[in-house]
């Protein structure tokens, strides 16, 4: 695709905007100024910018400019949708945790919470002549969830590794159902440490929670946890977050958890994380993510609904700036 005319229209409209009230404002947020200022809560904005110099730049710099009090009174006179509007036109790198805001205050919180998928409930929409087609995306892998509620029903469950050679195979199973409609539900990788959090320890039972007396284990388990969602969160950062883009499916996770039922004197002393600081209730991987000392499932999921909605780049031991790549 060319990108010539588009980046022509760009030089266009900068060469016949009005000038810029400083050098520090990129061109294209002055653009962005100019069309908000249209608007009638944004009609002075450009005024108002060059006015207070200070104000505004110390603003925007900020690393959660949506989280703090915007000048001249903005924070005061618009609402959540307005706001969304300046944070997409000052700095849109930010519009996400905005977002987040204007779908609490328009619809529900609950909105803005991720869905932890319940594959029984799926199964009971379900029928003879209604299967299920489930769409994944990289991360996700409900395979282990599909095994298991087989055996809980007691159905008969065939699963195939598609790669060569495997086409035959896969066609004979296909000729033994008959063409129908059916129930499409995605299963995306969760977004925000506490939606990846969230899923990986639903998936675990009371009954693994308890499988050892070590004290070191609950608190071993839930740091495995938040290290298999730190580094699926790094995806989203391409090369900043993995040169070789890798899964990190909930299979890794449970390998990792299988090696330290077997090891158990070998999972910790080579991190910062994997120590004997495990047992300190004051360790923080980061601010606000604190480790957890709980003794069931709920306890856990209740804490990780404590952690912070929107996650600094920090957390996964990245710059500040990376959300703006």
């Amino acid at each position: 695709m060319n990108n010539a005319p588009q980046l022509g229209e760009f030089a266009r409209h900068v060469k016949t905007s009005p000038p810029k009230p400083f050098l520090w404002i990129l061109d294209l947020t002055c653009l962005n100024l100019v069309e908000l200022s249209k608007l009638s809560p944004f009609s002075e904005i450009m005024i108002q910018v060059t006015r207070n110099k200070k104000g505004w730049k110390n603003w925007s710099d900020h690393d959660s400019p949506e989280e703090e009090i915007i000048p001249d009174g903005y924070s005061h006179s618009l609402d959540s949708f307005h706001i969304l509007l300046l944070i997409r036109s000052w700095c849109p790198h930010h519009i996400l945790s905005q977002a987040r805001k204007y779908i609490r205050d328009s619809l529900n919180e609950k909105y803005t919470e991720p869905v932890v998928l319940n594959l029984a409930s799926a199964w009971e929409e379900s029928d003879p002549h209604t299967p299920l087609i489930c769409l994944l995306s990289m991360g996700s892998d409900p395979t282990d969830q599909i095994d298991a509620l087989a055996k809980k029903l007691r159905l008969e469950c065939r699963t195939i590794a598609m790669g060569p050679g495997q086409i035959l195979y896969a066609r004979r199973l296909l000729q033994l159902f008959m063409q129908q409609a059916s129930i499409r539900f995605n299963n995306e990788s969760p977004q925000g440490m506490r939606a990846g959090m969230k899923r990986t320890l639903t998936g675990i039972s009371q009954d693994f929670l308890d499988a050892s007396s070590n004290p070191v284990w609950k608190p071993l388990l839930y740091t495995v946890a938040f290290l298999h969602s730190a580094v699926q969160e790094r995806r989203k950062y391409g090369s900043l977050g993995w040169n070789v883009p890798y899964e990190f499916t909930s299979a890794v996770f449970m390998a990792s958890v299988q090696f330290m039922q077997n090891h158990p004197e070998e999972s910790g002393g080579r991190k910062v994380w994997f120590s004997e600081k495990m047992s300190d209730p004051s360790l923080c991987f980061y601010t606000g993510y604190n480790i957890a000392h709980c003794r069931t499932v709920e306890q856990f999921l209740s804490h990780i609904q404590s952690l912070p909605a929107v996650d600094s780049p920090q957390v996964f031991g990245l710059h500040p700036n990376a959300d703006i790549t």
